[in-house]
């Protein structure tokens, strides 16, 4: 079962992509170097962005890119268990720690696994840091909120940290006394079946904890956001309601607007992402994954937050149906295998209805609907690989004060 967590835990730091507007911006930096590499054979230095991602910068407690694993692995956790994760990884379990409750892993256990592992040190500092400050229900409850919404900034570890604060005597009094009474008022909504609660409490957690600071950091994210040619002056401050996402940008915005909108993949993800129409369809297929008590509601609430904004899918990736929708229209392109290599169904945007009379013909359709499905991303991800590769070798020739075509293989 191990290639099955690699191959999952992979596929959300795919999906992660199109969620944040950081990792997003990441890639598009790298992308505008390729370009400008085969248009002029100017090779320019990575940008700081790039180049501090997994530094720990000036007072932060950790690494951007120690927080893009927790993230993963926060995600990994909730949609394997507790129990399975202890089991591959042979982690100890303390006496007294009980690894399953009523509506499936413990909190004692979610923060076990987070805490420990085969790669702990890659993501344990960031979600040991959040139980420093919140009771382990309500650390798992936000997390997932404010670390969306730090990636949708240019400063995730900072923000991170104002979001996962209370706070402090530098904001008026009247502020902090209304935080605690929005704090208290999620923490009362939840009903300790943490699928639910994300979506009953998300709008309340960005209200409380993420609202305040966006005055704070609304300049340098607006700025930012230019540079990927975003204009994001006017919507960021605008108050989240109880269904809605904040206006911040994600991977989708970066992704459409920066050199990544010539990018021959993922431009086409986006596109099917964005179809009208398919998130409700999808949704409305699929059965909760909770107990028979809470399954109308749960269902009520993920179509209603879905329908009010599709990208909480991409912020909540680890929802059973999120994922279940995410697996079908957002799968990874390619996937190699030890033994063989498996692509993605092309063209997007992938229409609703194709997709499901696809999954559903016995025997498969042989028309040109079902052609155009057998068009995979073959094509343009050996093509990408072999401009990826040449960029490489020019850099690693140039580090080595060599001519930037001395690695290159031709043909």
């Amino acid at each position: 079962m191990q290639l099955c967590r690699i191959l999952y835990h992979e596929s959300l730091h795919f999906w992660l992509l199109f969620s944040s507007a950081y990792i997003a911006s990441l890639v598009a930096d790298e992308w505008s170097r390729l370009l400008r590499y085969e248009q002029t054979g100017v090779l320019s230095p990575p940008t700081d962005t790039v180049r501090d991602h997994a530094l720990v910068l000036l007072d932060n407690p950790f690494s951007a890119g120690e927080l893009v694993e927790c993230w993963a692995r926060y995600w990994d956790v909730h949609t394997r268990g507790a129990d399975r994760i202890v089991r591959e990884e042979g982690i100890t379990v303390p006496s007294g720690i009980e690894l399953r409750g009523q509506h499936g892993y413990t909190g004692a256990a979610y923060d076990l696994v987070m805490l420990n592992g085969e790669d702990c040190a890659v993501y344990g500092r960031p979600y040991r840091w959040l139980l420093e400050r919140w009771r382990s229900r309500l650390a798992a409850l936000i997390f997932p909120v404010i670390a969306h919404a730090a990636f949708s900034t240019c400063r995730p570890v900072t923000t991170f940290c104002c979001f996962g604060s209370l706070l402090s005597s530098k904001f008026e009094k009247n502020a902090v006394t209304l935080q605690q009474k929005k704090i208290a008022q999620f923490e009362s909504a939840a009903t300790g079946v943490v699928n639910l609660d994300w979506l009953k409490c998300y709008g309340m957690i960005v209200d409380a904890l993420v609202r305040p600071w966006l005055e704070v950091f609304h300049k340098p994210i607006v700025d930012w956001l230019r540079e990927y040619e975003f204009d994001a002056s006017d919507g960021l401050l605008r108050p989240p309601s109880s269904s809605q996402m904040p206006i911040l940008a994600d991977g989708l915005s970066i992704i459409r607007t920066s050199s990544l909108k010539s990018h021959p993949i993922f431009s086409e993800y986006v596109s099917a992402f964005l179809t009208p129409g398919w998130v409700e369809g999808l949704v409305n297929t699929i059965p909760s994954a909770l107990a028979y008590d809470k399954q109308q509601e749960y269902k009520n609430a993920m179509v209603a937050f879905s329908r009010a904004s599709p990208a909480i899918m991409l912020a909540l990736p680890g929802q059973p149906p999120y994922r279940y929708l995410l697996g079908h229209v957002m799968p990874p392109p390619r996937i190699v295998f030890r033994n063989l290599t498996w692509y993605a169904n092309r063209p997007a945007p992938l229409r609703l209805t194709g997709v499901f009379q696809f999954l559903s013909q016995t025997p498969p359709r042989t028309d040109s609907k079902a052609d155009d499905f057998n068009n995979t991303y073959k094509e343009q991800s050996e093509l990408i690989e072999k401009r990826v590769r040449r960029f490489r070798a020019a850099e690693k020739a140039i580090s080595l004060g060599l001519p930037p075509n001395t690695f290159e293989v031709l043909g």
